[in-house]
């Protein structure tokens, strides 16, 4: 048979087969999650501390005294470090700003605990959060914070705020949060209460990674910025659990 008549031949039995088989659906495939920094990683009950995944949070600041910057601005920087437990940042004036502040958690578990934190205000910039379009960004605030596990994760009960016990921003002065570690003063990323999830609660806060604040409107961690035309300063003096 003529090598081109056969091949043709071929090609056409192909076809037929192809058409007589049933449609194929492949399920959903799960979203791609980030890559994680190189192994091993450090060890955050020994102080050490990580990048947050790069394709989440493309900005990551390490202060000199184990604060970090994340998840906002490449103009966020920790201006300076060095004292225990204290950190200084400018926010910044690009339209993305402040967003989570964090270090490694040195106190073990968390549960019925409490969170302090003391710090200053200073400048005269007007501060501006950040909405979507749909809520209003609400007054930018500090909001206390801790997660559980190295990455950010969309796990709904692996990050929780201490949205009832908020932190002022827009006027200038000292102040202090002080929040017990229960359920009924905390909300997780969908802005579910720990009542009514205390097991998933308290299996976060026996196991926190990572201690801090983020800053905020009406969603307490997507961002504060300054709007041109001034500075605004923040001094942590003191953050620790008892």
């Amino acid at each position: 048979m003529n090598p081109i008549i056969a091949i043709i031949f071929l090609a056409l039995m192909l076809a037929s087969c192809r058409d007589k088989n049933p449609v194929v659906v492949y399920p959903p495939q799960p979203f791609p999650q980030p890559t994680p920094y190189p192994q091993p990683l450090p060890n955050p009950s020994g102080g050490g501390i990580q990048p947050i995944a790069v394709p989440q949070c493309p900005q990551t600041t390490i202060g000199v005294d184990g604060w970090v910057v994340t998840c906002g601005a490449p103009s966020t920087l920790l201006v300076a470090g060095g004292v225990p437990d204290a950190v200084v940042i400018d926010i910044p004036a690009d339209g993305n700003g402040l967003h989570y502040v964090i270090k490694s958690n040195q106190w073990g578990s968390l549960a019925g605990r409490t969170v302090v934190m003391k710090y200053t205000v200073a400048g005269d910039c007007q501060l501006q959060a950040k909405g979507d379009g749909t809520y209003d960004p609400g007054e930018p605030m500090l909001t206390l914070y801790f997660q559980q596990g190295l990455q950010l994760s969309n796990n709904e009960d692996t990050r929780w705020w201490g949205g009832t016990t908020r932190g002022k921003l827009t006027e200038n002065g000292s102040y202090e949060m002080r929040l017990p570690v229960n359920p009924d003063g905390w909300s997780n990323i969908m802005g579910h209460g720990g009542v009514g999830r205390e097991a998933q609660f308290n299996a976060a806060a026996n196991a926190a990674t990572y201690v801090g604040f983020t800053a905020g409107g009406g969603y307490f961690g997507h961002g504060v910025w300054c709007n041109p035309g001034g500075t605004k300063r923040i001094v942590l003096t003191d953050y620790h659990v008892e």
